[in-house]
């Protein structure tokens, strides 16, 4: 490190005391070289190899030039907060203590001192910058404006080191360095698959031109991911099924809530079905349970169509009248757009298949039900169990 790299760092710690807490006190001292500890905010990942040798050769010739910073923690050890290379090189060494400042600040103050010091020297690359500040914002709840002030860095310069960090597309990275997302935002899109983003991206932009602009809040934009990773419908009927492999049909496939589409929950030849009993088992679990009668078909229809023979279509064109009634309030588009907040839906009747097959040889209506919902694109993709 040059004279002018080694003053500026100097003065920086010196600020630093002033600036973090009052009555710091900061001790040189030799530190037992096992008992120093690397905590979870250290921004150097890789060692230098070449670099480590050649500190190695100069520290065994020369001493060690500056101590290394630390800090005491709660469970009595020592943080390392700078002089990454120089400890390694003093462990290559077989050293047993080296030279070392302790600093009597928090974790919190610990972290951004950590960054800082180590941006001063330049000795971390951008990705390790990034991946570092994502770290403090993950730990902390830090906004993008306040990392800046932290670190006296540009909002600019924090967004492009953590656009490096994160594994977000190109699309994502621009919307977050032109300042239309946050900077947790965009870590909340970067959960997603890379091949989900950029539409997720176009969600979030939108619902902020529908808001005249006004940037939307993190937690509307975890309301909104939630609502956009629950996007599939699973349907399944409980004959031919024992209640044990039942629920954990459902919990395998992570349902997150039960509808019960039958007009009534009584059930004579497996009660353990019934509607109370269930609720009671998948709550047990987990799972939510709703009950929605008004999504099922009265005892006369059902009546017509397996004594009667109504028709597949005649059924169909029926049930979909049934549930899209406006005087009904549309109650299948309601119970639907309902779901999407609570979590993976399984609609649930008695009929083991959705559609004809073996010795079933008429429709269920949840056949029905899933098909329209899909149609309204409020789910996009069906999932028979």
């Amino acid at each position: 490190m040059s004279r002018r790299q080694t003053k500026a760092l100097d003065d920086f710690l010196n600020n630093s005391k002033r600036e973090i807490r009052r009555g710091s006190v900061v001790s040189g001292m030799r530190i037992k070289i096992t008992n120093i500890v690397i905590p979870w905010y250290a921004p150097r990942e890789e060692v230098d190899k070449e670099f480590l040798g050649e500190l190695a050769v100069s520290m065994d010739k020369d001493g060690q030039w500056d101590d290394i910073i630390l800090r005491h923690n709660e469970a009595g050890e020592y943080e390392l907060i700078s002089g990454f290379q120089r400890l390694n090189a003093a462990k290559s060494l077989k050293w047993e203590e080296i030279n070392a400042k302790v600093l009597d600040i928090t974790e919190n103050d610990a972290a951004v001192m950590a960054l800082e010091s180590n941006i001063l020297r330049r000795g971390l690359k951008e990705i390790e910058e990034g991946k570092a500040i994502q770290k403090m914002i993950d730990k902390y709840g830090y906004t993008h404006k306040q990392v800046a002030e932290r670190l006296r860095k540009s909002q600019n310069w924090i967004s492009n080191r953590l656009s490096l960090a994160m594994d977000i597309t190109d699309l994502v990275k621009k919307a977050m360095i032109d300042q239309k997302l946050s900077v947790t935002q965009a870590i909340e899109i970067g959960k997603l698959s890379k091949k989900d983003q950029d539409k997720f991206l176009a969600i979030v932009l939108k619902k902020v031109e529908e808001n005249d602009g006004r940037p939307i809040s993190v937690e509307e934009t975890r309301i909104l991911r939630k609502r956009f990773t629950n996007d599939t419908i699973f349907t399944i009927g409980y004959s031919g099924w024992d209640i044990d492999d039942f629920l954990n049909t459902l919990k395998d496939n992570k349902i997150g809530v039960l509808v019960d589409i039958r007009e009534s929950t009584k059930s004579q030849r497996k009660p353990e079905f019934s509607g109370r009993l269930l609720e009671k088992r998948v709550k047990e679990l987990g799972i939510k349970y709703f009950g929605r009668p008004q999504l099922g078909v009265p005892w006369d229809i059902r009546a017509a169509v397996f004594e009667n023979g109504l028709s597949s279509n005649c059924f169909k064109e029926w049930y979909i009248w049934h549930v899209t009634k406006r005087d009904e309030k549309n109650k299948a588009f309601e119970t639907a757009r309902e779901l999407k907040d609570v979590g993976a839906p399984a609609f649930m009747c008695m009929e083991r298949y959705p559609k004809p097959s073996g010795k079933q040889e008429h429709y269920c209506h949840r056949d029905f039900l899933a098909e329209l919902i899909l149609k309204e694109q409020i789910f996009e993709k069906r999932i028979d169990l």
